[in-house]
């Protein structure tokens, strides 16, 4: 049964790409950390914005330094997403 709200079924949980490795929640506003190159991982805006205020401010997926102007919105994910 589909659910008229999402558009997914009733009980199941979302693509992988969809989930923000850091909330494991469907990410809302994706974007894509570039703070080295090999990183390009997508995560949750309001997650990282998390780590920015309260946590060490690195990289999930490299431990390394993050940065705001490194980050840069995953258009195609999102859309995707809706």
């Amino acid at each position: 049964m589909l659910d008229s709200t999402d558009g997914e079924a009733e009980g199941e949980d979302p693509p992988g790409p969809f989930v923000c490795p850091i909330s494991q929640d469907l990410m809302q506003d994706p974007v894509l950390c570039m703070c080295v190159p090999e990183c390009g991982n997508s995560y949750d805006a309001s997650s990282l914005e998390q780590l920015f205020t309260y946590g060490n401010g690195k990289c999930p997926k490299t431990s390394r330094p993050m940065r705001r102007d490194r980050l840069v919105r995953n258009r195609n994910l999102q859309q995707s997403i809706e």
